[in-house]
């Protein structure tokens, strides 16, 4: 399989068209792998929403039914996931399980982890479950677990306000 062959899924709680950070982010790393990949996101089931305008195809869950999601995943075949954000629905029980794919994760200041300090053992237990960790900065808590637990040569740091 060719590097622009791949199957992709984003995976996010929110996505257009709800409105907000995360949001806008999914959606432009979306429409730009979407030129080069089969890209689909998986997010939450948003009553009402109409998603006819997107050439990448999304996949709703309803927040606690992993089986629907793990279900989804393995039929789906992607050869990459990524999790933006430590608050993902399913955060845990994918970084916890080996899986087929490549797993990158964007940890997002590591909010959920500075509230669940106890899961960052989770995580750090997990890590070779991990193939990439994004950080927008050197700097912030998800910098600080990284740094901890010796991972730079999973690093990549993108920069907020990277279009």
């Amino acid at each position: 399989m060719g590097a622009e062959d791949l199957k992709i899924a984003l995976c996010v709680n929110h996505f257009w068209p709800s409105i907000g950070g995360a949001e806008h982010v999914v959606l432009k790393i979306a429409d730009y792998l979407s030129q080069f990949h089969e890209v689909s996101v998986i997010t939450r089931r948003l009553k009402g929403s109409k998603r006819t305008t997107f050439h990448i195809s999304i996949f709703e869950y309803t927040p606690g039914d992993w089986r629907l999601f793990s279900k989804h995943l393995e039929q789906s075949k992607p050869d990459a996931v990524f999790v933006y954000s430590d608050m993902f629905d399913f955060f845990q029980p994918i970084i916890s399980n080996k899986n087929k794919f490549k797993l990158i994760v964007a940890l997002c200041g590591a909010n959920w982890f500075y509230k669940h300090r106890r899961s960052v053992n989770i995580f750090a237990r997990n890590l070779i479950n991990v193939d990439k960790i994004i950080l927008h900065s050197e700097l912030g808590y998800d910098a600080k677990i990284c740094s901890e637990h010796n991972l730079k040569h999973k690093i990549t740091v993108i920069p907020n306000g990277v279009d």
